[in-house]
């Protein structure tokens, strides 16, 4: 009986921790229902026919590449991708079409089928603006940030918000962490630089937009 009850009460300890350790581990916030205004800062391709230039710096295990990304909206639910070296040498260009990529040239060293999973995920990050529905909003008691709770399998979906930066941070929890796009902008809003880091995978961005 007695390891019984010190069963259930392991199993309802592990449940109340995954349940609450989120919001505890951004200490400092309280829940609110003051909702921060994110698109302004997001939408770089809210027509058919914008594009954005990026400098961009991509490293990949021990290989790095950098150059320039070409990001074009082309229809309503598509985009175009192109990274060209400095020299004019093509690292990939890639299509995105509502939920489904296709490569149309990657170079050899990032022509595997994890890398390009990424690949495809991050630059899928790039065009969307995040989907704020049922979301838990909250706001820290000093600095005034915002942080917003959006629950996504197989755990959660984070974005903070301050001045300078707006992080999202995919499928957080207490015990795994996925994919950290982060924002850096200036006061009128307009994006500065972009970074894209992976938990346990060996693949990041930096990404500098090209005043048009």
């Amino acid at each position: 009986m007695r390891t019984f009850r010190t069963v259930v009460f392991s199993v309802v300890s592990i449940f109340l921790l995954l349940s609450s350790c989120s919001i505890r581990h951004h200490s400092g916030y309280k829940k609110t229902s003051e909702q921060p205004n994110i698109s302004a800062a997001l939408q770089l391709f809210r027509e058919v026919g914008d594009k954005q230039l990026f400098n961009a710096h991509i490293q990949a295990f021990d290989k790095e590449f950098s150059g320039l990304l070409l990001v074009k909206k082309t229809q309503k639910e598509q985009h175009r991708f192109v990274f060209l070296t400095h020299t004019g040498m093509k690292i990939f260009e890639a299509e995105q079409s509502n939920n489904s990529f296709q490569m149309h040239y990657i170079v050899s060293f990032l022509d595997k089928k994890m890398i390009k999973k990424v690949l495809f995920k991050d630059l899928e990050m790039l065009t969307q603006t995040p989907n704020l529905g049922e979301s838990s909003f909250y706001k820290h008691r000093k600095d005034a940030s915002f942080l917003i709770k959006r629950k996504k399998k197989p755990g959660f979906e984070y974005w903070k918000i301050d001045k300078e930066q707006l992080i999202w941070q995919e499928n957080s929890s207490c015990l795994w962490k996925g994919t950290v796009l982060s924002y850096f902008y200036d006061a009128d809003k307009h994006l500065k630089r972009l970074n894209i880091k992976h938990n346990g995978i060996k693949i990041s961005w930096d990404l500098e937009p090209i005043k048009r």
